[in-house]
């Protein structure tokens, strides 16, 4: 079954592979732009409903949903800005977002964590935007990917126990064969990244 899940992984892949292959550096190593792109086309190609929408504003993505920006913490709300929206080709209306980062550092993620999974507790009951995806790529340890996971459950029950209560994480990996960094000290080290899920699964 074809997911928005396993898709963004597949798009990671895909995005990782053309910018070796077409600028000759890794995909943690290009303006996080080129990669925002590259991975909301291949999702636009695979879901013939969806559109989507680069650098929104979160004041208006508050707006479409329906709740007061000011009801979010500062802490939750980053540069002002989502990196992905996608959106129903339709209605225009907002089904997902999706957060990209050119690495796995801890602090890095973090914000985006809690700021995807607020998002999804937010979102009126039954709204697509209950389930919202952090995507990252980076040179780290073969499981660093997989820990963040949890740790990324961690720092939600530890900001807000009620958003670590309701909200499940779920990871996909991606292996991304003999693609290394080019990326500062991190020259050829394996890259390593996934797609994480926020899904809100109690009310």
């Amino acid at each position: 079954m074809k997911t928005l899940r396993k898709e963004l992984a597949k798009a990671l892949h895909n995005a990782a592979t053309k910018a070796d292959q077409r600028i000759g550096k890794s995909l943690n190593d290009v303006p996080e732009y080129y990669m925002n792109v590259l991975i909301a086309e291949h999702v636009y190609d695979a879901f013939e409903t969806y559109t989507f929408s680069l650098e929104d504003q979160l004041s208006d993505l508050a707006k479409d949903i329906g709740f007061a920006l000011d009801d979010l913490d500062e802490a939750y709300r980053g540069n002002g800005r989502v990196d992905l929206v996608f959106r129903s080709k339709r209605s225009k209306k907002v089904k997902h977002i999706v957060e990209m980062k050119r690495t796995l550092a801890a602090p890095a993620l973090r914000s985006d964590a809690l700021r995807l999974a607020m998002l999804c507790a937010k979102a009126p009951n039954g709204h697509r935007m209950e389930k919202n995806f952090l995507v990252a790529i980076g040179h780290h340890s073969a499981d660093t990917a997989a820990q963040r996971a949890q740790e990324m459950q961690d720092w939600l029950a530890k900001s807000d126990a009620e958003l670590g209560k309701c909200i499940e994480v779920r990871f996909e990996p991606v292996d991304f064969g003999e693609l290394v960094s080019t990326r500062g000290r991190g020259v050829d080290n394996p890259l390593v990244g996934g797609v994480w899920e926020f899904k809100y699964a109690a009310k």
